[in-house]
């Protein structure tokens, strides 16, 4: 359980004690209510709704801001991968083609090939080079947008799911203290 889900669930006790609280200060001492008047009655399913309502968008918040954080940590953490992986690669073939560049001087100062075919050899080397590089890049743009999106559906689908269990939770819970506190409905003709 996190700190935020920790602090929520405190709130979340405290404010229904106050509310059970203002509740029986409003009843006599035999549970009866001393006001049967409607009116009193529906002050207090207005003060309970109002509770309700505060404390179900105060655990929204929480937890969207807790998904926020959650998708964020996870974006960066895809984006730091593909940045690893795409810094490895291309200094493997930065090296692979200065080693063969290496070769090529090697082989002109040995005077194996002439300085001409050389300069050949070296521009095709580059050109070689560019185009490795730059389909790296395209493949790991291609995979990082992919698994970014299966990423985000995933976390889209798991926050709908909490959000909605949220939701049902709180209506639980409300329908719950209701009757706790004897403002079900056919208590009261609203």
């Amino acid at each position: 359980m996190t700190l935020m889900q920790l602090e929520d669930d405190e709130k979340s006790r405290i404010g229904k004690e106050y509310l059970f609280d203002l509740f029986q200060k409003s009843t006599g001492s035999n549970g009866a209510a001393t006001d049967d008047d409607k009116s009193k009655q529906q002050e207090r399913l207005m003060a309970f709704n109002e509770f309700s309502s505060d404390a179900l968008l105060q655990r929204i918040s929480n937890l969207l801001m807790k998904q926020f954080v959650e998708r964020e940590a996870a974006l960066k953490l895809l984006v730091q991968k593909y940045m690893d992986a795409r810094l490895i690669e291309k200094t493997n073939i930065k090296q692979q083609f200065k080693s063969e560049s290496d070769h090529l001087q090697e082989m002109i100062a040995s005077k194996l090939i002439s300085p001409e075919t050389a300069t050949e050899a070296q521009k095709e080397l580059i050109l070689k080079q560019e185009n490795m590089l730059r389909e790296v890049d395209l493949q790991f743009d291609k995979a990082h947008k992919d698994e970014e999106i299966r990423v985000r559906g995933e976390m889209d689908k798991r926050h709908s799911d909490e959000q909605v269990a949220l939701r049902k939770q709180e209506l639980e819970d409300q329908l719950r203290m209701k009757k706790e506190l004897k403002l079900a409905s056919g208590s009261v003709a609203a």
